[in-house]
């Protein structure tokens, strides 16, 4: 029943002589299509948790800056900040390029 299911999936699992079966269906243009545009909205559901993280990081950051930490001169939350938006770009970017991979893999025939 869970492989049955499955959400959009089509999965019609059948039992022969004691071994399951499940039949995979040929995938068409228009599940390819959707399964980019699924990719497309778990690529930004992903970037929005990476800017939540940088956010937050970027407020300890700023406490520093502000002197409502103690032991982190400015210097250093200045140097962290920009530390964390160059991870940040580069998480970004890493994600980008994987994504561009996976739907044009999932788009070719």
């Amino acid at each position: 029943d869970a492989v049955r299911d499955m959400a959009g999936m089509n999965f019609n699992p059948r039992i022969e002589d004691g071994v399951i079966l499940v039949p995979i269906p040929r995938v068409s243009a228009e599940t390819r299509k959707a399964l980019v545009k699924q990719l497309g909205k778990t690529a930004e559901n992903t970037r929005q948790r990476i800017r939540r993280i940088r956010r937050g990081a970027q407020d300890v950051v700023k406490k520093a800056k502000d002197k409502k930490l103690e032991g982190i001169s400015e210097d250093d939350s200045f140097r962290t900040g920009k530390e964390i938006d160059a991870v940040t770009e580069e998480s970004i970017k890493v994600l980008n390029d994987i994504v561009e991979k996976k739907q044009s893999s999932v788009m070719a025939v």
